[in-house]
């Protein structure tokens, strides 16, 4: 299923950028937001440009989610903050993964992450319901129950609601294909495909 897992810092471009369009706060809140805003957008850049060099750094990424989380707490009103905290659980996914991949012995950062972003998301859809990517969310929470908790009933069931919402969507087709070889292995799909084939050569 990793292909179908999306570059994740390239999906929370539009939520920083929506930032020019959010609603200006009280005068005397005006300063501290900006500062707010600075930082994370001076994180996100970090995290990019060594994401292209495909690097990774665990400790700016923890900064970033928190700077994300106080800033919810402190703004939850704001047009951006949405946005915001998608980012941050994509990001809290990206250190699952990196747990999961370069720390595999450390089970529990992996865990603690991958239930962080799951939190993340649920917040936003409880928070935030006309979310325009709340569709998405069921399946970015897809993918943490299957590529990194392995729970595959539950990865399912979200990209179930990801179907349901977005039927049509080229990502829901993918899915949709995928969802009969969920939690098997390499050798399990490739027999399966292979038991399909001989039914169709022999017209059963």
């Amino acid at each position: 299923m990793r292909k179908l897992l999306y570059p994740l810092y390239l999906l929370f471009l539009s939520g920083l950028f929506s930032c020019q369009q959010t609603t200006p706060l009280n005068q005397r809140n005006l300063e501290e937001l900006s500062v707010c805003q600075k930082k994370m957008v001076h994180n996100f850049h970090i995290l990019d440009s060594m994401q292209l060099l495909g690097q990774f750094d665990p400790n700016k990424s923890d900064d970033f989610i928190e700077d994300v989380l106080s800033f919810y707490n402190k703004y939850p009103e704001e047009q951006i903050t949405p946005a915001l905290l998608d980012n941050a659980a994509l990001v809290s996914m990206s250190l699952a993964m990196y747990y999961k991949d370069m720390h595999p012995e450390d089970g529990k950062l992996k865990t603690k992450y991958a239930k962080q972003a799951l939190n993340i998301f649920n917040k936003i859809l409880k928070v935030y319901p006309d979310y325009s990517r709340s569709a998405l969310i069921a399946y970015q929470k897809g993918v943490i129950y299957d590529n990194i908790l392995e729970d595959y009933a539950k990865a399912e069931t979200e990209y179930r609601k990801f179907i349901h919402k977005k039927p049509h969507d080229s990502l829901a087709i993918n899915i949709s294909n995928y969802l009969p070889y969920i939690g098997k292995s390499t050798k399990e799909i490739m027999d399966s495909i292979h038991v399909q084939q001989m039914h169709q050569d022999t017209g059963h």
